[in-house]
């Protein structure tokens, strides 16, 4: 049997909606921002870790290195807009 769907569900990896995420840290320059993900998994001090160094290191669609600031604290990640260059 084939089904066609309208579109396919979000990938297990995602948990952050980054286009929705970086329009509001660029929208506040500057300002810390704590930065939760959609789904309700426990979220690990490693993966808060991981996305922390992800985003800083600009390896999501869309993100330059360098643009956005991260830090941890715990579980917590929490985010930063500098704008292009400003690193």
């Amino acid at each position: 049997m084939v089904k066609f769907v309208d579109d396919l569900p979000r990938g297990k990896q995602r948990r952050y909606d980054w286009g929705e995420i970086t329009k509001v840290l660029r929208d506040n320059p500057g300002k810390w921002a704590i930065i939760e993900p959609f789904d309700d998994k426990e979220v690990t001090p490693t993966s808060a870790q991981a996305t922390s160094r992800n985003l800083r290191s600009g390896r999501f669609k869309g993100i330059a290195a360098g643009e956005y600031d991260a830090k941890t604290r715990g579980t917590v990640v929490y985010a930063r807009y500098l704008g292009k260059g400003e690193r």
